[in-house]
């Protein structure tokens, strides 16, 4: 867990009315782990040929994804979103703590080269990763769907 969401665990309804935002909500409600692992990014986890932590602040301060540059891989959590139509899009911003932050996060991991991109609650994109985030920054939020992304 990034210590920035290890913090956030630790506000309590008194904490949420001094300054009042979903994310915060949501932590006062979610019980802590009894221990975590500081991970920030860069850190390399020892599975999978090496899973880079990313740090990409926005659904909550504190959000990673993880990267397997071996394989292409990216795992995004709940940093973007996949529509019923295959449509890729960034979080909603009901559940975001940071919306400017999350959209300046998928900027970065626009950077990343990606064939295929997992996330926390949709059916994943199995091809054409690096295209379908460059496409989704380019359009401002708009939605990149596998296999339409459009040359430039």
């Amino acid at each position: 867990m990034h210590p920035a969401d290890f913090e956030g665990l630790q506000v309590d309804v008194r904490g949420v009315l001094q300054r009042p935002t979903r994310g915060r909500l949501f932590a006062s409600m979610t019980p802590s782990p009894d221990a975590t692992t500081p991970l920030v990014d860069g850190d390399v986890l020892p599975v999978a040929g090496g899973l880079e932590v990313v740090h990409t602040p926005g659904h909550t301060p504190g959000s990673i994804c993880l990267y397997a540059r071996r394989d292409r891989l990216l795992f995004v959590g709940d940093v973007l979103q996949r529509r019923r139509n295959g449509e890729v899009i960034f979080a909603s911003s009901l559940y975001s703590d940071d919306v400017a932050a999350s959209r300046a996060s998928v900027h970065r991991l626009a950077t990343l080269d990606v064939e295929m991109i997992v996330f926390s609650h949709y059916s994943p994109v199995r091809a054409g990763g690096s295209e379908i985030l460059a496409e989704l920054v380019r359009r401002g939020g708009k939605g990149a769907r596998p296999g339409r992304v459009e040359e430039h």
